[in-house]
């Protein structure tokens, strides 16, 4: 039987506290519990390498008095048990860093620095380790609007870096040359987006051709044809994440996808749900249903390796829901399954021997 380790970043404000880990199996467990596996400040999104050998996870911190910005680590992930080890840490310089990707051949890693609307970047040792920071790039807006990164992904070809700037309403284009590991800004593919709605995530589909952006602030999602050819991104499509009544107050955060590239999941902080879309054979998205998310602000949700079950960060409510997933339909249902975690922030799943 398959073996992972449930790893889930937090955000508490205590530096005691940081990574939690759970075996996994592919089933849950209704006396599972998670265990502190690696101290850290905020290590609100963890994410794992491209060989699955090592976990990387932002420090979402602010040392605004010392003029350092936030905080990036790597941690070497032992093969049969999961267990992290702290290999290296290293100042983005830039404030609040929330997001993080690494290049599909582990050259260089990149964070978005929310609070000055910067990217961070870092060239990567041959053990994977982080050398000091290369590069940051500030985002500039027009006069009033303040720049806020949120995200970084690598178009399917991993010739462009794509960054959502939540604070500009812009996805930022970078030209990546990957022969000498660094990033110039691409001002013709750079896609300016419908002013106060916050692009706040974006994510490639593997093979048909699109992008699609979860809006924060609008509670939206967008679907963006991608050119192979030019690079460039076209908006398509924008549907609601939210019942037509409802009139509370509401962020969209977290945006995943089936392993099988059929189903869109986007989570609602406010409305407390996820909202699930089918993604049609043209890359146009239908919704299926919006269904109760388990907790309170959902700031991250993920699909287990079997596609079964979706794990849900429930930031406020300090635990972790667990919905089960309709392979047919897409359609989420709750289950029996919740663990706490003080202030979960993002579900990742590592692979054991």
């Amino acid at each position: 039987m398959s073996q992972w380790l449930l790893q889930v970043g937090t955000s508490t404000g205590d530096p005691e506290k940081g990574i939690y880990g759970m075996a996994y199996n592919g089933v849950p467990e209704k006396d599972g519990k998670f265990t502190l596996i690696q101290k850290a400040m905020n290590p609100s999104y963890i994410i794992l390498g491209p060989d699955a050998t090592r976990v990387y996870a932002v420090l979402e911190t602010d040392r605004r008095e010392e003029g350092q910005g936030g905080g990036v680590a790597s941690y070497q992930v032992d093969p049969k048990t999961g267990a992290l080890t702290l290999t290296s840490e290293q100042l983005t310089l830039g404030r609040g860093p929330c997001y993080l990707t690494v290049d599909r051949n582990s050259h260089v890693l990149y964070t978005a620095n929310y609070n000055d609307g910067t990217v961070s970047t870092f060239r990567l040792a041959e053990d994977g380790s982080i050398l000091p920071l290369n590069a940051l790039f500030l985002h500039h807006g027009e006069a009033g609007e303040r720049p806020h990164a949120h995200c970084a992904a690598f178009s399917p070809d991993n010739a462009r870096l794509w960054v959502c700037d939540l604070g500009l309403d812009t996805l930022m284009c970078y030209y990546w040359d990957e022969k000498t590991s660094t990033l110039m800004l691409d001002q013709e593919l750079t896609l300016p987006l419908e002013k106060g709605k916050g692009p706040r995530h974006i994510l490639f589909h593997k093979s048909n051709g699109f992008a699609y952006v979860i809006d924060e602030l609008a509670s939206r999602i967008n679907a963006l044809a991608w050119d192979a050819k030019t690079g460039s991104l076209t908006l398509k499509q924008t549907l609601s994440l939210l019942p037509e009544d409802y009139t509370g107050r509401n962020g969209a955060a977290a945006l995943r996808m089936s392993a099988d590239g059929r189903f869109l999941y986007c989570s609602n902080r406010g409305h407390e749900s996820i909202a699930v879309f089918a993604i049609g054979e043209d890359g146009l998205l239908t919704l299926v249903q919006i269904a109760p998310c388990g907790g309170a602000f959902p700031r991250d949700i993920d699909l287990d390796p079997t596609g079964r079950y979706m794990f849900v960060a429930n930031q406020r409510s300090d635990s972790i829901s667990v919905l089960a997933v309709d392979p047919e339909t897409g359609k989420l249902s709750p289950t029996d399954y919740s663990y706490e975690v003080p202030g979960p922030t993002c579900i990742l799943f590592v692979p054991v021997d």
